[in-house]
């Protein structure tokens, strides 16, 4: 899985790669450096998915970390900087 483009000022991809599995429900959660989090989307995806978030334009420039949660496997986390 990666998380592209790093540092970010309107927008971030998911793409899911060689990690994916067949359609799967997924959870994207954007958490502050006070815990807080900054937003929840929930999608489905399937293989060589790339998912767009796009709800960075409207945050303050700061240091975030994306939480990946994928039914059925581990959080996976990502730390993003948004410009």
């Amino acid at each position: 899985m990666t998380v592209f483009p790093i540092p970010t000022r309107d927008e971030i991809y998911v793409s899911f790669g060689p990690f994916s599995t067949p359609t799967k429900a997924v959870k994207f959660t954007l958490v502050d450096v006070l815990g807080r989090v900054v937003f929840e989307q929930h999608k489905t995806v399937n293989t060589s998915s790339i998912v767009t978030l796009n709800q960075f334009a409207d945050l303050v420039p700061a240091y975030y970390t994306l939480v990946v949660s994928i039914e059925g496997k581990p959080n996976m986390t990502f730390k993003v900087v948004k410009k």
